[in-house]
């Protein structure tokens, strides 16, 4: 899963409609959107979109300190076999989502 701000969901639906890759686009529009990758859903990636309110960040059923995906984003995290710019919070908010056994894949940079 990623989360996107809904700030950028214009951009990022954009990007999904020109992807040079055959993939199916399910729900564009909050609260998630599911990226399939084959036709039968075995690989796909889900995008929470995500909403600010004064000093906290809404994301399907979860608050987060605002500070934790706020911009610029500073950690790197792998995806796809490529690396891309990520809240330098990763690891936390892996850890509040999914328990402090989770290890990310953020470096802070």
């Amino acid at each position: 899963s990623i989360v996107v701000h809904t700030e950028d969901m214009e951009y990022a639906k954009a990007l999904l409609r020109s992807s040079p890759r055959d993939i199916q686009v399910v729900g564009m529009s909050p609260p998630v959107t599911r990226v399939l990758f084959d036709s039968e859903d075995r690989h796909h990636i889900d995008i929470w979109w995500a909403s600010t309110f004064n000093d906290c960040t809404w994301t399907h059923k979860e608050w987060f300190d605002r500070s934790w995906l706020a911009k610029p984003f500073k950690g790197r995290c792998s995806l796809e076999g490529r690396t891309f710019p990520c809240s330098a919070h990763s690891p936390q908010i892996l850890a509040y989502l999914y328990g402090a056994a989770v290890s990310g894949s953020a470096d802070d940079g």
